[in-house]
């Protein structure tokens, strides 16, 4: 850029917070080898959440001065009560075991802030916002066990379906409002084989993930935003016992899947010369993990070597019309 800006910041935050949390829960042995059970979870907010935050901040373009700013930021937020529901059901059938968790989430959540930001070169501000996020969640998890040649075979499915609504309201122009819906469907199967051989114990994995991602901007599905992905994921473990020294290995592959606050299309306000977003464009990023890991007596060692393929990084850019104004949004770095 032509100017170097640069900030000094000083950020002190209070909060209050009540959360009252309620738990009820049944199980049943229908026999030695079958059980099942339900549990709920209430959590309410009694009265509001409040958070303050003042920043001062001191802005210098080209080392000189430019700016002094003090931003007092109140935040208050109306939660309806949060509920969770999970069922579980495990039976053995000869040597077949069954085992099933389901959940089932929901919260509703408003936040309104007031920003009031005082310049010593410039005008004065207030930003008021209104933002209501909206969260369900269903998942299920299956698994199937049975003994096989020596060793344990088992075979699974996970599903997964999210939405979310993000309504972003704000009374200024400088910063767009938006109202945004994410879809989410995860559907996953997965082996897994085990067995004690006389070089030690073995676990190999495989996993397939099917993922679809609806997004919609003011109830209108954006089909550039919108995407899947299908991809497979090894895992491979050794361990064994040499004496009093302890072993194992292991090789796996993993997704890390964007947030939802970092997929956000909001932009929150910072000061006058900082904004932050997030990046609906986000892919998930790919991590390879390889470990070692022993121990001997009272002494342990481990030893990791990761990488991680469009890892999802916090970067800055210029405004383009205004160039002291810093952007901070999400991005994926190769």
């Amino acid at each position: 850029v032509d100017t170097i800006w640069t900030q000094d910041n000083q950020l002190h935050t209070e909060g209050l917070s009540n959360a009252l949390n309620a738990v009820a829960g049944i199980n049943y042995e229908f026999s030695p080898k079958q059980q099942a059970g339900v549990k709920y979870t209430l959590t309410a907010y009694p009265g509001e959440n409040r958070d303050m935050g003042e920043t001062k901040s001191d802005i210098y373009a080209n080392g000189q001065f430019y700016d002094r700013l003090v931003s007092i930021d109140q935040k208050k937020s109306e939660a309806q009560p949060r509920h969770r529901f999970n069922g579980y059901y495990n039976g053995t059938f000869g040597k077949l075991n069954v085992d099933f968790n389901g959940d089932f989430y929901y919260s509703d959540q408003n936040t309104r802030s007031a920003i009031n930001e005082s310049s010593e070169e410039q005008d004065d501000r207030n930003i008021l916002s209104d933002n209501r996020i909206l969260n369900r969640l269903l998942a299920t998890r299956t698994i199937l066990s049975h003994p096989l040649w020596g060793g344990t075979f088992s075979l699974g499915n996970e599903f997964t379906r999210t939405h979310r609504e993000d309504d972003y309201q704000t009374s200024n122009s400088i910063i767009p409002s938006s109202n945004t819906e994410i879809h989410d469907q995860n559907l996953a199967f997965f082996a897994e084989y085990n067995r004690a051989t006389p070089i030690g114990q073995l676990t190999a994995g495989l996993r397939f993930e099917n993922a679809f991602w609806d997004y919609y901007r003011d109830g209108v599905r954006d089909d550039e935003v919108s995407r899947s992905y299908s991809q497979w994921f090894p895992a491979l473990t050794y361990s064994n016992q040499f004496g009093n020294v302890q072993l194992q290995m292991s090789y796996s592959v993993k997704t890390v899947r964007p947030s939802y606050w970092q997929m956000s299309s909001s932009v929150f306000y910072a000061n006058r010369y900082t904004l932050q977003s997030g990046n609906p464009f986000l892919k998930p990023s790919t991590l390879h993990d390889i470990s070692l890991m022993s121990s001997w007596r009272f002494l342990q060692l481990a030893v990791s070597w990761k990488m991680e393929k469009d890892i999802i990084i916090q970067w800055a850019e210029q405004m383009e019309d205004n160039p002291a104004v810093t952007l901070l949004a999400m991005k994926n770095l190769q």
